[in-house]
């Protein structure tokens, strides 16, 4: 935990980051998360009313109050203090099992994940775009929708969590794992152009507070 281990304050997309590029485990909770966004986002701190009206990004993301109400009313939310924490560590590191597994990428490798996402079932990854706060669309949305998706990196992500322009994400459900890897492994040797494998950089879980009464 950053504020216990590191002194610091850290936020989602940084910490996803940090265990894409550094390898650690991280998890990252209220007394961590310094953006106010995600720390809303993830259940962390509840929403004040000029928040959920959308001030907080008012002509930076928005045109005017009605466009800010509604796209943030659309953004993904978990229930004010559903969870305790966020813990995100690389698949190989990783000592709990994962509610989701995110994968950044080039969009060739990223196209290469929607093939085998779409492989036994023939149904086409569907996902949606804001433009902000892709750490509540990588780890919220896939827990809450259950299935895969592309994900846009968003200026968040950009500087604090390092990710660079060639570089979009795909996340899927812990329960896809599997199946994901055996059509990605099978459709490795059909595809006309090849590019390095998508490497399973980071998993995620989200903690349950231990009580619901607090």
């Amino acid at each position: 935990m950053p504020s216990r281990d590191v002194g610091e304050r850290w936020i989602v997309c940084q910490s996803i980051g940090i265990a894409r590029r550094y390898g650690w485990a991280i998890a990252v909770g209220r007394e961590d998360v310094i953006c106010p966004l995600a720390s809303v986002a993830f259940g962390f701190r509840r929403a004040s009313t000029r928040f959920a009206a959308g001030e907080a990004a008012l002509g930076m993301y928005w045109s005017d109050p009605q466009a800010a109400e509604t796209l943030e009313s659309s953004t993904w939310h978990f229930a004010p203090f559903q969870y305790d924490r966020v813990c995100v560590a690389p698949l190989g590191r990783a000592t709990f099992e994962p509610h989701l597994v995110a994968v950044y990428g080039n969009s060739a490798q990223v196209m290469r994940l929607v093939n085998a996402a779409v492989h036994s079932s023939g149904r086409r990854v569907e996902s949606s775009f804001g433009g902000r706060l892709d750490c509540a669309d990588l780890v919220i949305q896939t827990m809450q929708m259950d299935r895969a998706q592309v994900v846009l990196p968003c200026n968040g992500d950009r500087v604090f969590g390092m990710t660079q322009d060639t570089e979009m994400a795909f996340a899927f459900p812990w329960s896809m794992a599997g199946e994901t890897s055996r059509a990605e492994s099978a459709e490795a040797s059909t595809h006309l152009r090849s590019s390095s494998s998508s490497k399973l950089h980071a998993s995620a879980r989200a903690t349950e507070r231990e009580s619901r009464g607090g």
